[in-house]
């Protein structure tokens, strides 16, 4: 699966991707990053 992470602030930003809980539908993944300012990334994930 592959996801579009956008950060639409000026300062960076740390997150986790992650199904939010009681949702199985694409498993189970936790994967952290960093996305800097005004900067879009896409995440494979499995």
């Amino acid at each position: 699966m592959i996801l579009f992470v956008h950060n639409p602030t000026e300062k960076p930003i740390a997150c986790v991707i992650r199904p939010a809980k009681g949702f199985d539908l694409l498993g189970a993944f936790h994967k952290q990053m960093k996305v800097l300012p005004g900067q879009s990334v896409i995440v494979g994930v499995e």
